[in-house]
């Protein structure tokens, strides 16, 4: 998930705690995992022992804590909450959560589980729970059309998002001497649209494509990585760090 491109909706931390777009601001008693978790991959093996593979780093958690301005009748609560419950039902899925003092970069983050209000005789409490993926990515989508250089401004390496419009027949991509093949016709005004990192599809006109796809999923290291295309291929990525 992480570098995933496309995603339009922002949440951000501001300078004085205020939590926009959302009427409600952070307090500091909200909880943060310093480090994500992290799982060990192994394999057992006939010998004795076993294969390790290294460690992948997982999701880690946040907590946010956030009142609402004081004063509130019981009328404006209740209008209150139901508007804040509409906003937060939109982050169920994966949004950008920025801080105004990192104007640079964002995590990818996520409502999980269940959001708590709780009640005061003019205000009210909301904790948000949020899982989020561990790697910083750029709040800047890049694009590439044809061929060219990919620069991954991070440290980290990047998925990306291949998009190619018909017509084309047999369409592929390299990128950094990786070929990415799919074996058909793309009429005029079809779409094939691969995704790298951890979603892998292929898809034409939002169908299933795999078949049709040599499932090469090449990755952007940081710094820079050739791209030989067409004129009817646009590449996607975010900078990644971690």
């Amino acid at each position: 998930m992480a570098g995933e491109v496309g995603v339009v909706l922002e949440v951000t931390i501001m300078n004085d705690g205020t939590l926009s777009p959302l009427s409600l601001k952070v307090t500091g008693e909200s909880q943060y995992q310093l480090m994500p978790p992290t799982r060990d991959k192994t394999e057992q093996v006939f010998a004795d022992g076993e294969v390790d593979f290294g460690t992948e780093l997982g999701t880690g958690e946040k907590r946010l804590s956030c009142i609402t301005s004081d004063g509130l009748s019981v009328a404006e609560k209740r209008a209150l909450q139901t508007e804040i419950a509409g906003q937060l039902n939109a982050l169920r899925e994966y949004f950008l959560l920025k801080r105004e003092c990192m104007p640079d970069k964002a995590l990818y983050a996520c409502l999980v589980g269940r959001v708590e209000f709780i009640e005061h005789p003019n205000w009210f409490e909301v904790i948000i729970p949020l899982k989020y993926q561990p790697i910083w990515v750029s709040t800047v989508e890049h694009t590439l059309v044809g061929n060219g250089t990919i620069t991954n401004a991070g440290t980290f390496e990047a998925p990306f998002v291949v998009e190619i419009v018909g017509t084309a027949t047999n369409p592929s991509v390299t990128v950094g001497g990786e070929i990415m093949q799919y074996d058909g016709t793309l009429a005029a005004g079809d779409v094939l649209v691969i995704k790298t990192g951890n979603i892998m599809t292929a898809k034409v006109n939002g169908a299933n494509a795999m078949a049709n796809y040599n499932r090469v999923f090449p990755m952007l290291q940081a710094g820079e990585t050739t791209v030989v295309a067409g004129d009817n291929v646009m590449i996607k990525w975010r900078d990644c760090w971690i």
